[in-house]
């Protein structure tokens, strides 16, 4: 699947440099990667808040195709949503249960959305 998307796969790496002046990615195999543009995806792991009530069901993190199956099933006897967090998968979140056909409401706790993608 890879090599027809046109990726190049490299396994067991890590990246121990990025040179932005050179546009170089160095890995732990000694590997240089030459890039025009540099997508950090490192993985994450949802960030639930230690609030009242996020062990009540229709409360739902939003990473797999479980989190989503359970979503989608809870929506279809649902009217409105609130997504807590305005970051990328908040409003992915918002625009998925939107498109459920859910009302939605993004509360977001920084002044402005997408605070750690996009710079003030």
């Amino acid at each position: 699947w890879y090599a027809s998307c046109g990726i190049t796969l490299h396994l067991g790496e890590r990246v121990i440099e990025i040179d932005r002046t050179a546009r170089i990615v160095v890995s732990s195999a000694g590997r240089r990667v030459a890039y025009d543009a540099l997508v950090l995806a490192t993985g994450s792991a949802p960030f639930v808040p230690a609030i009242p009530g996020v062990e009540t069901p229709g409360v739902f993190v939003y990473r797999t195709i479980e989190d989503l199956d359970a979503i989608r099933a809870w929506s279809a006897r649902a009217r409105r949503a609130a997504v807590i967090g305005g970051g990328l998968l908040g409003l992915e979140a918002a625009k998925a249960v939107h498109d459920l056909g859910l009302e939605v409401h993004v509360v977001e706790f920084a002044p402005r959305l997408m605070p750690r993608q996009v710079d003030a």
